[in-house]
This record gives structure tokens, sequence and C-alpha cells, in this order.
């Protein structure tokens, strides 16, 4: 009758199993040794057998790498969009904050809006006609609309249409 431990040992995982009488009953030795190739088999870490591999696959990767040049494409058409609009909501917001601008007429403001335009490059799809000046119904008080679209290509006959709607009170003293 002999007791011991035996030490199975593959290429990344040591097992270690105590066999009792297996002199008396050698099966359970055989029995033990082929449980814990199955547990290296099943986790992939047995040394006959090639195992699971781990990591991307190159579909994986073309599909991260097609969801990443998506975004940036998407981005960099749109960046440029959001970009001329923030620059005239600034513009819209100095108009409203302006004392000489909150007294004037609206074809200065509209002269005024144009000049701006023109120096910021915005006169492309953008120009004072699509700016309304209109009075608030029961006060001194004027507001200034911008309302407009534009329409990027993306892709193919694919386009980006971004409708933009800014409205400002101006007020009078």
């Amino acid at each position: 009758m002999r007791a011991g431990i035996t030490i199975i040992t593959t290429n990344s995982i040591t097992i270690k199993m105590k066999q009792e009488n297996y002199s008396n009953n050698p099966g359970s030795c055989a029995r033990s040794c082929l449980e814990a190739k199955r547990l290296c088999y099943t986790t992939g870490k047995y040394s006959g057998e090639l195992g699971k591999q781990q990591g991307a696959t190159f579909v994986s990767w073309l599909v991260g790498v097609a969801i990443f040049l998506f975004l940036g494409i998407t981005g960099i058409k749109l960046a440029p969009v959001y970009m001329e609009y923030y620059t005239i909501k600034g513009m819209v917001d100095e108009f409203a904050e302006n004392p000489e601008t909150r007294k004037a007429n609206k074809r200065m403001l509209r002269d005024a809006i144009d000049r701006r335009l023109n120096i910021n490059s915005l006169d492309r799809h953008l120009s004072a006609k699509n700016f309304t000046i209109e009075k608030i119904k029961g006060s001194k008080r004027r507001q200034i609309t911008v309302q407009y679209d534009v329409r990027k290509p993306w892709f193919a006959n694919l386009d980006f249409i971004a409708t933009f709607n800014y409205t400002k009170e101006i007020g009078i003293d």
C-alpha cells in the first residue's frame, strides 16, 4: 500500500494530486491522471495539445478599425460645422451684449452681421437673410434669431444635414 503525491507539470500549470492506495487500486491513479489532463486540455494549457488561442482575430481587428474609421471620418466632417455654429452663437451673444447694437435699427444690425460673417469667412452658406430681428410682444426688447441648415457630403450619396437654431434677446435701455 503506497500513498503519495503525483505532480503533473505542463507548459504553464502544475497540478498536484494526492493518490492513496494506488497499488491496490491502479485505476484510481489512471482516473486522476486523466482528470488532470482533461482539466489541462479544457483550460488550454495541456502540453500535448494546441489548446485555445487567446486574442483578437483578424476579423475582429477589421471590425474595430472600421468602427474607428467611421467615427474618425464622421468627426472630421462634422467638427467644422459645429465650430461654425459656436462662432455664430458667440457673434449673436456679442450683438446682444453690445450697447450700440441694442439701439441700432434692423438695417444697421444686418450690415453689422454681414460684416462679421465676412470677417469670420462664414459667408459661404450663411448671410444676413438667415438672421431675423423681431420685437418681443409686450416689451421694448427685441430678439435676434439665426436659423440655417448645413449639408455635408459623407460617403457616396449619403449626406449629413445639420439644422441649427439659436435665439438671443436684445434689450433696449
